[in-house]
């Protein structure tokens, strides 16, 4: 029963460090050096606007890496990877 606590914690953490690994700061860079909408997932809805070549922490890519899960000022949403 102890090296099943042991090898279900070092699981645990395997996969915490493996999320942060993942995890990387890019910037906005759009075209027109304008502001980039992040978007919420369910609806599609603006949820803030990032400023031009402000960062963003980007967790994952959906959509053959057309879309990124972001985190900007605490609000997480969907940006497109083109303007990152």
């Amino acid at each position: 029963m102890k090296r099943l606590s042991v090898l279900l914690i070092a699981a645990v953490l395997l996969v915490a460090t493996m999320s942060a690994a993942l995890a990387s700061t890019m910037y906005v860079d759009t075209a027109n050096h304008k502001t980039l909408n992040l978007r919420s997932y369910e609806n599609d809805k603006v949820v803030a606007q990032i400023p031009y070549r402000a960062a963003v922490e980007v967790h994952s890519f959906f959509y053959n890496d057309a879309c990124a899960n972001v985190t900007y000022n605490g609000q997480s949403g969907w940006v497109y990877t083109r303007y990152l």
